[in-house]
Formats: structure tokens, C-alpha cells, sequence
């Protein structure tokens, strides 16, 4: 399955100035994903095959069940079952049990969402870094973003060999507009606790009500 790396999409998002902009380009890439898989997915052998492979995590089986393709879902799920059978068998030992336990544990960890989307995120990645070294208002759009959570700064670190001659500006931004980030949401984590303190009873709270939200948003992104 192709999908066209849009700058349009990176654009948009940075402008709208969220929390995380990768977060919400994510979201369109596996709900793209997703109706793939429910439609011409269901008569691609490819992709079948790897679906057979690697099936689905709970995150995913629950948004591809929300789609109105129950028939797609299900016949990718009859797929899925082929493996699981294989592995499923009468231990014949106690060594045999542990060995298909491990080998179920590792059948449920895979994803063939998150690959695919892990796959096409990596294309964004390399675009902005890209968009950053060529494009003066794309610059000044990401210096003047809200920065990320955890795993976009992370990735956007790692490839920022992509923003070629631009690479050390590059760096020196990403980190300035991620550290500017957490060091608000310390702080506001700090003014929530002291505000609990007794001798602060009866002081309103103010934005330090968001210092919770703040931190599940910096480490765990908008899922």
C-alpha cells in the first residue's frame, strides 16, 4: 500500500499550533490504514499475507471494528487465524509449553497497522527535516510550534541527517522548542503540588489545573 507524502498535511497541522502535529498526522495515516485494509486490502494477497503474519494489536483490531466493514475485518481475521492455529497445539512437555508460550506472547505483539504506520511516519519525518532546511516560512512555523511528545522529538532526532547542510540549526531548534516544552510543564507540575500544600489552601489552581494533562500529552502523545 502507497500513500503520498503530502506537504500540505505537515503544513496544516503545524499551523493549527497543537500539542503535537505528528500526533494528529499519525491519527489520518493509520485511519488511512485501516480503511486500506477493510477494502482493496482484503483481495491483495500481499497483504493479506503479511496480515496473516502479523494480524493486529488491541488499539487497532478496536478502530478497524468502529469502520463499518465488518465483513473486510472479518475476513482478514479468518486470515489471521491461520497462524494462530499453527501455534497452538497440545504441549507435548513442559519445555514444549514454555516454547509456544513464547511464541503466542510474540504473535500478540505484532501489529500490522503500527508497521505500516511506523513505515509511512518515517516519510514524514524526513520531509520536515527537508521543509526546515529549504523552506524559510516552514522554519519559522516549526520554531514557533508548541513541540511534541516524547516519540515525535525522538524520531525527529533521528532523522534529522535529512535536513542535510541544515542539520545543526536543526538540532539546536528542535531541542530549544522541546526544552522551552517541558520546562512549562515542570513548572506547572510544581505550581499543582505546592498549590495542594496547606499553607495554599483556598488559592486557585489556575494553569496549573492542566499540569496533568500536560505530561500525559508530552509522553504518551494525543492517541
Amino acid at each position: 500500500m502507497q500513500y503520498h507524502i503530502s506537504t500540505g498535511l505537515i503544513v496544516k497541522h503545524f499551523e493549527q499550533n497543537c500539542n503535537c502535529p505528528l500526533c494528529e498526522m499519525e491519527k489520518i495515516v493509520e485511519t488511512n490504514i485501516c480503511r486500506e485494509l477493510l477494502a482493496d486490502g482484503c483481495m491483495d494477497d500481499d497483504v493479506r499475507k503479511q496480515v496473516n503474519e502479523m494480524g493486529f494489536c488491541l488499539k487497532h483490531f478496536e478502530q478497524l471494528y468502529e469502520m463499518p466493514s465488518k465483513l473486510g475485518l472479518s475476513l482478514q481475521m479468518t486470515t489471521r487465524m491461520n497462524t494462530i492455529f499453527k501455534v497452538v497445539r497440545q504441549p507435548k512437555s513442559l519445555k514444549d509449553a514454555k516454547k509456544q508460550s513464547k511464541q503466542l506472547l510474540k504473535e500478540l505483539e505484532s501489529c500490522i497497522v503500527c508497521d505500516f504506520t511506523a513505515k509511512e511516519m518515517i516519510k514524514y519525518y524526513k520531509t520536515i527535516t527537508q521543509l526546515y532546511s529549504n523552506e524559510q516560512e516552514f522554519k519559522a512555523m516549526l520554531k514557533n510550534s508548541n513541540a511534541f511528545c516524547l516519540k515525535h522529538y525522538a524520531k525527529l532526532l533521528e532523522y534529522a541527517q535529512y535536513a542535510g547542510f541544515s542539520q545543526k540549526e536543526y538540532l539546536s531548534t528542535l531541542y530549544e522548542i522541546q526544552n522551552k516544552r517541558l520546562k512549562k510543564s515542570v513548572q506547572l507540575l510544581n505550581d499543582f503540588s505546592n498549590r495542594h500544600d496547606y499553607r495554599n489552601l483556598g488559592k486557585p489552581l489556575g494553569e496549573a489545573t492542566t499540569a496533568l494533562p500536560r505530561i500525559k500529552s508530552d509522553f504518551f502523545g494525543k492517541k
